[in-house]
């Protein structure tokens, strides 16, 4: 697919945990063998001009993201570092920066079956288990289910996926149904805004 045809931030990585001897070019060499890079720099001090100790790399396709995703941990002038995708700043709050590996599901209505989303969310990475929950009053599904990953990036790939389609969602079965990175209640209490619905569905489960 041509670099016209993805969104920049599904081509675009963070890298953090950087050596202070990694430069642009030593950044650039590294990731360079998973594909073309189109961008890369190390964020620096503005007065000291010292590396502050992460930056970015982005790539014509968004396959090299994958590849560096599913062949960490990755070493870099002798240093361990991070890898995550980036969440475009317009998406950014501080649930959508956390890094988990459990997502929420909204708006669920039949037919979809929990093999449904079983299937679905395996193409972003390994799924450790989905969750439904029953009305007591009515003994029928609630409308909402969690899915668990084995791994924190099939979370933010699957969020990014979300973001990029109308509405913010994904299509189950001919369903559209909404895609949240899933946090604790106590989490939940500090993060008000925007999320009501997603507090009603927690409440509704602890």
């Amino acid at each position: 697919m041509a670099e016209g045809d993805q969104a920049e931030h599904l081509r675009k990585l963070f890298i953090g945990g950087l050596s202070p001897k990694t430069d642009d070019d030593s950044l650039r060499s590294y990731f360079s063998k998973y594909g073309v890079i189109t961008d890369c720099i190390v964020m620096k001090d503005n007065q000291t001009k010292r590396s502050r100790g992460f930056g970015f790399v982005t790539f014509e396709d968004s396959s090299a993201v994958d590849k560096i995703q599913n062949e960490r941990p990755h070493n870099l002038d002798d240093k361990s570092v991070d890898t995550k995708r980036v969440v475009p700043k317009s998406e950014q709050t501080s649930l959508d920066r956390s890094t988990v590996n459990k997502i929420f599901v909204g708006g669920l209505k039949d037919p979809i079956t929990e093999q449904d989303m079983q299937t679905f969310f395996s193409q972003f990475g390994s799924v450790d288990k989905v969750e439904t929950f029953m009305d007591k009053e009515t003994n029928k599904r609630k409308g909402f289910a969690f899915v668990t990953f084995t791994d924190f990036d099939a979370v933010d790939k699957c969020y990014l996926y979300a973001t990029s389609q109308p509405y913010r969602k994904v299509n189950i079965q001919g369903i559209k149904v909404e895609v949240k990175k899933a946090r604790s209640p106590n989490d939940l209490k500090n993060n008000q805004g925007g999320s009501g619905g997603y507090n009603r569905y927690w409440g509704s489960v602890t």
